[in-house]
Formats: C-alpha cells, sequence, structure tokens
C-alpha cells in the first residue's frame, strides 16, 4: 500500500471555486483501479480561515498511483486549479510496518 498527502495552498477567496472543482473529480478518482481511499480536507489557520487543501489518499500499490497521476482527468485537474493554487507538496508515504 501506498500512501499519498498532497497539499496546496489556496489563494484568498478561491477555496470555493476550488471545492466545486474537487466534488467532480472525487467519484472519478475512487473508482480508479487500485484506490483505497481519495479523501478532501482543510487546514484551518489560527485565524479561522481555510487557506490550506489536502487530499489524504491511499493506493494499492506505486503502479495504481502513476496510472492516477497519468490519467488524463488528472491533467484537466491540473489545468483547471493551477490559477487558484500558490503552491503544492506532494509526500508519497509508505507504512513503517510497526
Amino acid at each position: 500500500m501506498i500512501n499519498v498527502v498532497a497539499e496546496m495552498e489556496i489563494r484568498e477567496n478561491c477555496m470555493e471555486k476550488l471545492l466545486a472543482i474537487v466534488k467532480e473529480l472525487v467519484p472519478v478518482v475512487q473508482a480508479e483501479k487500485g484506490c483505497i481511499k481519495y479523501e478532501p480536507n482543510f487546514a484551518v489557520d489560527d485565524e479561522g480561515h481555510q487557506k490550506y487543501f489536502y487530499f489524504v489518499e491511499s493506493w494499492e500499490s506505486l503502479e495504481d498511483l502513476k496510472n492516477h497521476l497519468a490519467a488524463p482527468h488528472m491533467d484537466k485537474w491540473r489545468e483547471a486549479v493551477k490559477e487558484l493554487r500558490l503552491s503544492s507538496n506532494v509526500k508519497v508515504l509508505t507504512p513503517a510496518g510497526i
């Protein structure tokens, strides 16, 4: 199993636009081969603003994750959100097995 934490810093006043796009994307990704979990999340800053958005994901294999990232709908996703985010960071994790 492979886990992913994808973080995006969202431009001010763009969260609602992002959420509309996410709402369409999530069921498509959840139907992909190897998707165990694809969960959208917010992080709230000290002032109560939703500035950061996260996907917490689990995939059966690294190959499934690579296929997900190469899927045509992910190209459309990246294009649709590029002006809505200030930055992004993706961490790919493997369970420690403890």
